[in-house]
């Protein structure tokens, strides 16, 4: 079943809790971004050692290529000494297609069934948002027997410019269900759940593929970054005035703090009941911060798995300047009581 979490910056004490004697695993992911290894630095200091650890890799197209390379291999290389530190017994690099649902899903069950692992700490920081959206239907799949503790780096700064995106462009965009039972009927009342992030071209390319009726714009904001919020605003100002001037819709914004996990579980618990009334689809539009990414998708699919689908503008390529530095980690621990060892 779906369970709420809570949110805190650091893992001291939660993971400890958490373990009790379970079997642990950790998985990530590798990329050019310095923030694939904060979660590691935070678990190195503490003085539990978890099991395992996964590292994926991906064979994302990132420019330039061969600061790509570089930046990965030192990243890889502070992971490996963080990981004789963390684990037992050792970690293993998984390569998995980085926009293949399918893919991780597979990557996953092979994880939780051969470990036989009963505590997962996923770090998304690196995932891509495919992965994230598989992630939460995998949590909700083994809900019963694994508990999962989620973690986020924030970075210092994200690096962009008004035509990033432009640059960038788009190779395919996906549209598909959460749940394979998923069905996609009645449209025209369709329900939207909009996660705003900084690409703007992304949301106009994903809309003009699927556009519901109405539903909600989710705006975040970190603690101490109000720029972060400012950029998203600023470069989503003209779809969100297209979308709030539809007299034939009905959108609405929400603002909301990257932590406060309540309101964000009421916001997307509206569309649900919404869609709910007139057997309509909800449409998860997921541009914003992993967590709320990863948190909206478990609650679709754990309370409208038969009509919950996603939009996503799969990019061409990454900039090698997408984001500068690690502010700090975001630790969403289940709120429950965590589940029972399994023999």
């Amino acid at each position: 079943m779906f369970g709420r979490f809570t949110a805190t910056a650091e893992p001291t004490g939660i993971v400890e809790n958490f373990l009790h004697g379970k079997t642990s695993v950790w998985i990530g992911a590798l990329s050019f971004e310095e923030r694939c290894i904060a979660s590691l630095q935070q678990l190195a200091n503490l003085p539990t050692r978890l099991d395992r650890g996964f590292l994926l890799k991906y064979s994302t197209k990132v420019e330039p290529q061969y600061q790509d390379v570089r930046l990965r291999k030192g990243h890889l290389d502070i992971i490996t000494r963080l990981g004789d530190r963390v684990f037992k017994d050792g970690c293993l690099q998984v390569e998995v297609d980085p926009y293949s649902f399918e893919a991780f899903s597979i990557v996953f069950n092979e994880i939780i069934a051969k470990s036989k692992t009963t505590l997962v700490i996923c770090d998304v920081t690196c995932f891509t948002k495919i992965h994230t959206l598989a992630l939460a239907a995998g949590i909700q799949r083994h809900s019963e027997y694994v508990g999962c503790i989620v973690v986020h780096a924030v970075p210092e700064n994200y690096v962009m410019g008004d035509s990033r995106s432009d640059a960038i462009g788009w190779r395919d965009v996906i549209v598909a269900p959460l749940a394979a039972k998923a069905t996609l009927f009645n449209e025209t009342r369709g329900r939207g759940i909009i996660l705003l992030g900084h690409e703007a071209d992304r949301l106009v390319v994903a809309l003009a593929e699927l556009e519901p009726a109405g539903g909600t714009v989710l705006l975040s904001t970190t603690e101490g970054r109000p720029d972060l919020r400012r950029i998203s605003q600023r470069f989503n100002r003209k779809v969100l005035r297209h979308l709030m001037r539809l007299r034939s819709h009905t959108w609405r914004t929400e603002i909301l703090d990257v932590s406060d996990l309540e309101r964000l579980h009421s916001c997307v618990g509206s569309e649900i009941h919404v869609a709910k009334e007139f057997q309509a689809p909800v449409v998860l539009f997921p541009f914003g911060p992993k967590p709320l990414v990863l948190l909206t998708a478990l609650q679709l699919s754990a309370e409208y798995s038969e009509a919950a689908w996603f939009v996503y503008p799969v990019p061409a390529s990454y900039d090698i300047n997408y984001t500068e530095g690690i502010q700090g980690c975001l630790w969403l621990t289940p709120a429950a009581q965590p589940v029972s060892d399994v023999d």
